[in-house]
């Protein structure tokens, strides 16, 4: 596969993911096959629903003081992180 097959086959995401990686192709391919989180509301959103997969029942009186965007971006520190409109946040775990 070639860059222009690359980006034919995941679009702006492929785009921005090959730029991310300073084009290299190899990268981009292993990112969206192996290494792709999800897309998710925010950060937040990604950390907040990462803790409920894991069985923690945090009661609802307690979300208030749960800084759940602090959270997820240490999370996703070593991560790559593409946003494009809000509410539209892509993760790779790289």
């Amino acid at each position: 596969m070639d860059k222009e097959q690359y980006i034919k086959e995941h679009g702006k995401l492929g785009r921005e993911l090959l730029d991310t990686l300073d084009g290299n192709l190899e990268d981009a391919i292993k990112a969206m096959e192996a290494n792709y989180l999800g897309c998710y509301k925010s950060v937040a959103d990604y950390a907040e629903q990462y803790i409920n997969s894991y069985g923690a029942d945090i009661p609802d009186f307690l979300n208030p003081y749960i800084d759940f965007d602090g959270l997820g971006w240490d999370m996703v520190d070593d991560c790559i992180v593409i946003e494009f409109i809000k509410g539209e946040v892509y993760i790779f775990d790289f």
